[in-house]
């Protein structure tokens, strides 16, 4: 994704106002209210206490004293209370963008680019659409711009709420699943000589699965390929394999997996493992509705279709006890590791065939798990 801003301009924490609904940064003269008495109480409170009203404690200069107590809780070492997560732990927000009808239900960002997408529910395909905001010049429907922001376009194909959508690592493609159990293709057009920010919808699939379909994940490397390889999981309790053909502009589906519970969540791994036959494998973790896990060791072939060698099924210590919302693999630090795994940086440097993998359920949990890769097996803990 992109580079994170520097740490010299992040602010430690944000509050939300009463009567607001934008998180205020930490240090913002409009975040929190602060207590301010006069001269007069200040030296009536010094004489009470017994102490000089000039003499204030040890504090640092231009800071106000709820910012420092605020800076002293994010610097402890304990769980945070739900109290302090409400109210000191939030993200500042910078800027808003308005465009849609309703709440937001869908974003996606093309890795390495200012440029990402946005969908909110709808009942209808003028509120289904997805719109493209982009932070370069461009084309502007609205011309509209806030700091530099601007949507640039809005893409129709949907009837009904976007449930998931996703970037190719190159930023090409674009692919959405919704609850009208449609599956939709867009890709960038090609102009000579510019860098263009447009998509234009190759692939508008009705009836992809039998009911909605929650999640899309691309295969890592298919992007650099003639072959765009993905996977959707859908309510009906399956995961289907799909293959576009770039070339011929072609859609198939390869195969599917059967499940016992509906599939809410399906997530590639960001990188290509090879076996002692430089097999290119790679790793597919699918969550269901029961709060189960299940991981899959797939070999692809030449175009594209997926062999099913290893599946692995989390200890039910491990899994969640409500539905899995969505699951993301720990990202590579740089795109060259997508066919070295064995450069990839790891909490454990010894260990090469270790990666994280985050998950979040409907039973207010967080969890990462470390997922260590064998030739023959793969082993969480």
């Amino acid at each position: 994704g992109n580079p994170p801003p520097s740490d010299r301009f992040r602010n430690v924490a944000a509050s939300l106002p009463e009567l607001g609904l934008s998180n205020k940064a930490v240090g913002d003269s409009n975040a929190m209210p602060t207590l301010q008495m006069n001269e007069e109480d200040d030296e009536e409170e010094g004489l009470l206490n017994g102490t000089d009203a000039n003499v204030s404690e040890e504090q640092p200069k231009g800071v106000d004293t709820m910012d420092f107590v605020q800076d002293e809780r994010m610097t402890n070492s304990w769980r945070a209370l739900e109290e302090e997560l409400m109210h000191d732990r939030l993200w500042p927000e910078k800027l808003k963008l308005y465009a849609h009808g309703n709440e937001i239900c869908a974003v996606a960002a093309v890795p390495g680019e200012m440029l990402f997408a946005s969908a909110c529910r709808g009942s209808n395909s003028l509120h289904s659409e997805i719109i493209l905001w982009s932070n370069e010049d461009g084309n502007s429907e609205s011309g509209t711009t806030v700091e530099g922001w601007r949507r640039i376009q809005s893409l129709s194909g949907h009837d009904l709420s976007v449930q998931q959508m996703e970037f190719s690592s190159t930023g090409d493609f674009l692919i959405s699943v919704g609850r009208d159990r449609k599956l939709c293709i867009f890709r960038r057009e090609q102009k000579a000589g510019s860098s263009s920010r447009s998509f234009v919808r190759v692939v508008a699939l009705d009836q992809a699965h039998s009911r909605i379909i929650n999640s899309v994940s691309i295969a890592p490397d298919s992007s650099d390929r003639q072959f765009l390889t993905f996977a959707t999981g859908s309510r009906d309790k399956k995961v289907k394999f799909w293959v576009y053909d770039k070339s011929e502009c072609s859609l198939i589906q390869c195969s599917e997996l059967a499940l016992e519970s509906g599939v809410t969540s399906v997530s590639y791994s960001p990188f290509q493992m090879s076996d002692n036959l430089n097999t290119s494998l790679n790793a597919l973790s699918i969550g269901l509705e029961s709060g189960d896990i299940c991981l899959l060791l797939l070999k692809r072939d030449q175009q594209g279709s997926h062999t099913i060698l290893e599946k692995c099924r989390f200890n039910w210590l491990l899994n969640c006890s409500q539905r899995i919302n969505r699951i993301q693999w720990k990202p590579l630090s740089h795109a060259s590791h997508l066919e070295s795994p064995q450069d990839t940086r790891t909490d454990s440097p010894c260990d090469t065939t270790t990666y994280q993998m985050a998950v979040c359920s409907n039973d207010h949990s967080v969890r990462t798990y470390r997922i260590r890769f064998t030739l023959n097996a793969a082993s969480t803990r």
